[in-house]
């Protein structure tokens, strides 16, 4: 198990014994993370990581971006959505400096990552996800298929695996936050694909982006679940594309 794999593993355990330590409301806000700040002198060793796990995924939710590891440091971080300007984070440093201070660094830290992203407003997540998506794929493809025409035909599908299969190399980093950045944009373009080709539109749920309405007979599809598929079975993305236009 290597070291990214070891700490995501552990981070919703530990973000649990975190919680139960400090006793209030804890919703990935600015204002939770200024109270988790007051009270971080107070946290043992465990639960400090696990404060700097809460850390990291509240920045993620402020913003797009995924988990990462610094090999030189021997500590996670989080790396943000390129498009967003931002340097990537190391919560673990982040609370060891924030520790026994009153500077409010952690909810400003947030205010920034999510000032950034821009307004994220619930009512319109989906909205927002897919005009990010939009917005940010060049940056995408120029960091993951420099070269690759990316023109969202069938025949691009191949291209898009061999990415796919160059990037990722298990299945649990397309959902467990360390490749977030691509999965999004991977399953955007893939379903962006089939809704250009086939028709349907973009839905979700508590759980996932997905397309509804495709092809002739007005199927489902989630684009991640496929692109899991595609991780180990080559042409998997054309098959289901072909599929669905039946």
């Amino acid at each position: 198990m290597d070291a990214l794999t070891e700490w995501l593993d552990l981070t919703e355990a530990r973000i649990q014994l975190m919680q139960d330590a400090v006793g209030f409301v804890t919703d990935q806000s600015s204002d939770s993370l200024a109270a988790l700040q007051d009270v971080l002198d107070s946290l043992d060793d465990e639960e400090r990581l696990g404060a700097a796990a809460y850390l990291g995924e509240s920045l993620l939710a402020a913003a797009d971006g995924e988990w990462g590891w610094d090999a030189s440091a021997k500590r996670p971080i989080v790396v943000p959505d390129p498009a967003l300007g931002l340097p990537p984070v190391s919560p673990i440093d982040e609370i060891d400096a924030a520790a026994g201070e009153r500077d409010g660094r952690l909810a400003a830290l947030h205010r920034t990552w999510a000032a950034a992203a821009g307004p994220r407003a619930e009512t319109s997540s989906l909205a927002a996800w897919l005009a990010r998506q939009e917005s940010g794929f060049p940056a995408w493809a120029a960091r993951y298929g420099p070269g690759v025409e990316w023109d969202f035909s069938v025949g691009s599908l191949d291209r898009l695996e061999e990415v796919l299969r160059r990037t990722v190399t298990s299945v649990a980093e397309l959902t467990d936050g360390r490749q977030r950045y691509f999965s999004d944009g991977a399953s955007w373009y893939y379903g962006e694909v089939l809704r250009r080709g086939l028709g349907g539109f973009w839905e979700d749920d508590v759980d996932f982006v997905y397309l509804q309405q495709v092809g002739p007979h007005r199927g489902k599809i989630i684009p991640v679940l496929a692109l899991e598929r595609a991780v180990a079975e080559p042409g998997h993305l054309r098959d289901w594309y072909s599929m669905y236009a039946r």
